[in-house]
């Protein structure tokens, strides 16, 4: 055995420690608490815990780049040049507070997939999964524990949001959760990918169907409170799914005998459906009328006096109610400042950034600062985030951008060709990640801050390098 050998072998606990420091922290990011190194000329890089565990992976294994493999060698790289291309576009002492943001981003992406390879090498398959999927389990506890009680008490932790709510009419919003990302898209974008990374890799849960589905129902009642279109829709989608692999592998595989209770059950609910009358509400049936409702109309008198106060249906005739939601309607949809429209703006300055330099980008934060220049055609109100993942990093990064994505489809090609992993149940939960994907990457402001997105392709990665080692073992015991 080598000195290199030896030494990882002695220290092999303190690594695990440090990989499971790393991922405990990990839900708390900087808010746990911080300091920063730096001045305010060359700016600042904050330390926290997660960063400060990760940092020393990288620093107290040394050795085991030597073991890593062609495609990790191909992501490293990749990141690497994607790093140090960030720093060509700004002279140091021009470099602007977003670009900052985004080199620091590039940073930390660089060392998450370093230090996750290299626990993934010193622990090996069996050891590291089991860390890895504890660290999992607890991040999704922290979240949906947390998340109850925001969602039950309306109580969170201080922010830019809870500022806004202070001027907002009190609503379904106020309790959804947030946990410490700040708005409740990035918590449910977290909890989402964390649920969706656990499926992958935990083979309990993946056999506890009842629970995954019970996760999805929670998570879906965060994202109804929160109003959440994309993350109602991948919460649905997994609810069906697994509501699907219910009834395949406990009813249907057992036949008619115990199934007919069930489809007896649903006929019975179809027929109810069919004779008696139903109320459509307002998601589906006169929803301009509801808003009506909502509107009251003050009377006073010649000197100003409140005499009383109305329901605006009392007060107008049908002919003024109608003109009322015909106007109310054109505010909705013709508003700029609608989000819909703010959206496909961001979207559509995005692609003409795209257009203008489509090989090297804007440059690290140069969507935020066009933003701030006011250097766009499309009106955004006070948005500087592009709030789509694609448009972010390919209209600042170019042909980075774009390589970033066709890496993430070859892990998934060279995951879904494994012959392997096509003969088992994980094939499934692959597909999972992949269909709420496009949806995650919609709904932050930015995506390319979150550690979901920093942990993304080392995860598939990792998913793949272990099933190859798993079959090249399988087939080494077989001979």
């Amino acid at each position: 055995m080598t000195n290199k050998e030896n030494y990882l072998v002695k220290n092999k606990a303190s690594i695990k420690l440090v990989f499971l420091g790393w991922l405990l922290t990990l839900p708390f990011g900087s808010n746990l608490f911080l300091f920063d190194i730096g001045s305010e000329s060359t700016g600042f890089f904050t330390l926290y815990p997660s960063l400060i565990f990760a940092f020393l992976l990288v620093i107290i294994t040394p050795w085991v780049y030597k073991s890593w493999g062609v495609m990790e060698k191909i992501c490293v790289a990749f990141l690497s040049l994607w790093l140090a291309s960030s720093f060509l576009y700004q002279s140091p002492t021009n470099i602007t507070e977003n670009a900052l943001f985004d080199i620091r981003t590039l940073i930390i992406q660089l060392v998450y997939i370093i230090a996750l390879i290299n626990s993934y090498h010193v622990l090996k398959g069996a050891d590291f999964k089991s860390t890895l999927v504890m660290g999992l389990r607890v991040f999704l506890f922290v979240l949906l524990i947390f998340g109850i009680f925001e969602f039950s008490t309306g109580i969170h932790f201080e922010s830019l949001k809870t500022a806004e709510m202070t001027k907002l009419v009190i609503g379904n919003h106020f309790n959804a959760p947030m946990f410490l990302y700040g708005n409740q898209n990035n918590y449910l974008v977290y909890i989402i990918f964390i649920f969706l990374a656990l499926t992958l890799f935990d083979k309990k849960i993946q056999k506890n169907n009842y629970l995954l589905v019970l996760i999805s129902v929670i998570i879906l009642i965060f994202a109804i409170y929160a109003d959440s279109n994309f993350a109602k829709i991948i919460c649905q989608l997994l609810i069906i799914f697994f509501t699907f692999y219910i009834l395949k592998e406990k009813y249907l595989a057992s036949g008619l005998i115990h199934s007919y209770p069930y489809l007896i059950s649903i006929a019975l609910v179809l027929i109810t459906t069919l004779v008696n009358p139903l109320f459509f509400g307002p998601k589906y049936q006169d929803s301009d009328q509801y808003r009506l409702n909502e509107i009251s109309l003050i009377e006073k008198d010649s000197n100003d006096h409140i005499i009383n106060v109305v329901k605006a249906r009392e007060k107008l005739s049908q002919q003024d109610q109608a003109q009322l939601i015909e106007y109310l309607d054109s505010v909705r949809t013709k508003n700029p400042s609608n989000s819909t429209n703010i959206r496909k703006n961001l979207i559509l300055n995005g692609l003409d950034y795209i257009m203008a330099k489509p090989i090297f980008g804007l440059g690290p934060g140069g969507y935020e600062d066009k933003m701030l220049e006011n250097k766009h055609r499309y009106y955004v109100n006070n948005q500087l985030s592009p709030h789509n993942f694609p448009i972010e990093i390919i209209s600042k990064y170019g042909v980075f951008g774009w390589s970033y994505f066709f890496l993430l489809i070859l892990l998934f090609i060279k995951l879904f060709i494994n012959e392997e992993i096509r003969k088992t149940y994980l094939n499934k939960y692959l597909i999972l990640l992949m269909t709420a994907l496009p949806l995650l990457w919609l709904m932050p402001a930015s995506y390319l801050f979150l550690d979901t997105h920093k942990l993304l392709l080392p995860f598939i990665l990792l998913f793949l390098i272990d099933k190859q080692d798993q079959t090249k073992r399988d087939k080494t015991q077989n001979t």
